[in-house]
């Protein structure tokens, strides 16, 4: 039997008694020698102490004396599994078995919090950034590893909250709604804009985890869409990241705080207050699926596509954005790329605000992939960026991930794994797995190109 040999020492003051006669007969039905007391002076190799939590008045005092102590979901789960009781200090149940765990940006404090929690549930907290990580834990988005969670993981980064809930239901819970809010931990400035937008960018900060300051000060992490005063001070005091709106804005669209090095201050995105109001009501879940696309195809692809971001992408944003970011009775409310050095001169004599691209206004033909949700599998990074641009430039839609919802496939040179999976979406036969030729020839002729027999990847298939 799995306990044969083991003394286990349980007293009615330390379990519930809802429980008491469950743990009893598991732990004499699996060959252990049970006794109904507490003697804190049994800390041989083959006892064991069964109590409540942690939080029991005679937890501490039976660990000073060594007693190695088990929880009641811990007697249940081994008993129902046939395994031998854990050997170490403290196991209240096996809900992290041999799950592996990566916990960043906490105080020794807290860090001492998790590893305790984490061995308590039998799982493994690691101490260095590894692809073993099953999870990561942050404190907030400035942990050191948020950013290579996000470029490399393919779960949501959670919060400290995650842990603890996992720890009251003595199970790994879905990790969705402890999801790290994408602001939480920075404190964002905004310059240069009017005040009522100002105000949609407090609420969206705000509603996603971080603070709003009007005044710059050195509290804050964030400087948005530089004019030349705070720019000039944010610089000089070299702590504060300077970026664009169209950080932000993504940084919303795709739920997690983007990299700041992808959107320097010498490219900026325009864009109206409807903008921010659309993006306050997605993040919130409100937004319907109703309104119709008519955002520029830089528009689309800048909210929707972002190579930098790897897997933690919602598969749905683009649909709901491409509804979401333009009024088609609105032309400001398309998006307006500029391009502006900040040299003193500029920064002193220009309102930034008002830079508008020429090109800037739509036209019938600017929209012709915008019915086309593409993957693009097995290209090299050189390949990938042109191929990218040609999306973008026909307002079409890049998904990050295999999904129903995809259109197009776009092939070139496969790992034997990606052919598989390939294979298996396109087995339902509703999505075109085409050649690289077949989105260049959309590109030359300004328009979605029918497929035929050459464009397909049949070789492949």
């Amino acid at each position: 039997k799995v306990f044969e040999g083991e003394n286990v020492f349980m007293s009615r003051n330390l379990v519930p008694p809802e429980l008491f006669d469950t743990l009893h007969d598991a732990l004499k039905l699996n060959g252990a020698h049970v006794f109904l007391c507490c003697d804190p002076s049994r800390n041989g190799p083959n006892d064991y102490h069964v109590i409540s939590s942690p939080d029991h008045e005679k937890f501490n005092d039976l660990r000073a004396k060594g007693c190695k102590l088990i929880g009641p979901q811990c007697v249940l789960s081994c008993a129902k599994e046939h395994r031998v009781l854990p050997d170490q200090g403290f196991t209240c149940c096996l809900a992290m078995d041999g799950v592996s765990i990566l916990a960043s940006g906490f105080e020794k404090a807290e860090k001492a919090k998790i590893a305790s929690m984490v061995a308590a549930m039998a799982g493994i907290l690691l101490t260095k950034q590894s692809s073993d990580a099953q999870f990561v834990v942050v404190k907030n988005v400035l942990a050191q590893k948020y950013k290579w969670a996000l470029q490399n993981f393919k779960k949501p980064v959670v919060t400290l909250n995650w842990i603890e809930q996992c720890w009251k239901e003595h199970r790994i819970v879905p990790q969705e709604p402890y999801r790290v809010p994408h602001f939480l931990g920075l404190t964002i400035c905004v310059s240069g804009v009017p005040a009522d937008e100002r105000k949609e960018v407090e609420k969206l900060a705000v509603q996603n985890g971080g603070k709003y300051s009007a005044e710059l000060t050195k509290r804050c992490t964030h400087l948005i869409f530089p004019d030349s005063d705070k720019y000039k001070v944010a610089k000089r005091w070299g702590t504060i990241r300077i970026v664009t709106r169209k950080w932000f804005l993504q940084s919303v669209a795709r739920k997690a705080c983007l990299n700041e090095d992808s959107y320097p201050v010498d490219g900026r995105l325009v864009s109206s207050t409807s903008n921010l109001k659309a993006l306050e009501q997605y993040s919130q879940g409100k937004h319907t699926g109703s309104l119709q696309c008519t955002s520029s195809s830089m528009g689309i692809a800048s909210v929707i596509d972002d190579s930098s971001v790897g897997h933690d992408v919602d598969p749905d944003i683009s649909e709901s954005l491409l509804g979401m970011l333009s009024d088609p009775s609105d032309p400001s409310s398309s998006w307006k790329e500029t391009n502006v050095t900040l040299d003193d001169e500029q920064k002193n004599d220009c309102n930034f605000a008002s830079y508008v691209a020429d090109d800037s206004q739509n036209e019938d033909d600017d929209l012709y992939l915008s019915e086309c949700r593409i993957m693009l599998v097995g290209f090299l990074d050189s390949e990938l960026r042109s191929l990218v641009d040609m999306i973008r430039r026909g307002g079409g839609s890049r998904y990050m991930s295999l999904s129903e919802k995809l259109t197009h496939i776009v092939i070139g040179k496969p790992t034997e794994i990606e052919i598989k999976e390939v294979r298996s979406v396109a087995a339902f036969g509703v999505i075109y797995v085409v050649k690289a030729i077949w989105l260049e020839e959309c590109t030359v002729k300004r328009k979605e190109v029918p497929v035929v027999q050459y464009h397909i990847a049949d070789d492949l298939l």
